[in-house]
């Protein structure tokens, strides 16, 4: 969770090294995030791990009591710039989430990762905007 004078938001990575799923920056708890960044990879060899991720991200919501299709998730793609890497359509249509906003990114470069926090930052601003307009 990044907790600055701004909205909190949880960064979900698989840890591909380990095997496993870890939530960068050590969230293990969702209480008050406002937004998720979740970074997926474009090598077709990924997909299992990309699809585990989204699932253990579901699951941590649902203990959280959110609801994943209201919360503000972005999706960061990394390695789209790869020799046989999948479209960023394609990875994103394999995992059911085409309707989500997405960024690609290079993490060596940082190219697209604030894109990310900042897709996250103008989903909230435009609901809080929208709910106080209603």
């Amino acid at each position: 969770m990044l907790h600055r004078e701004g909205p909190a938001v949880g960064v979900h990575a698989p840890d591909w090294d380990a095997g496993k799923d870890i939530w960068c920056r050590h969230c293990p708890a969702l209480a008050g995030v406002d937004g998720i960044v979740l970074v997926v990879d474009a090598d077709p060899t990924a997909a299992r791990a990309n699809a585990d991720s989204l699932a253990e991200l579901k699951r941590s919501l649902s203990e959280a009591r959110y609801d994943f299709d209201r919360v503000f998730l972005v999706v960061q793609i990394v390695g789209g710039g790869k020799t046989g890497a999948l479209p960023s359509a394609q990875v994103l249509k394999s995992l059911g989430l085409i309707d989500r906003p997405f960024e690609d990114a290079d993490v060596k470069t940082g190219v697209g990762v604030f894109d990310a926090l900042n897709d996250v930052s103008t989903l909230l601003l435009i609901t809080v905007h929208t709910e106080r307009s209603a």
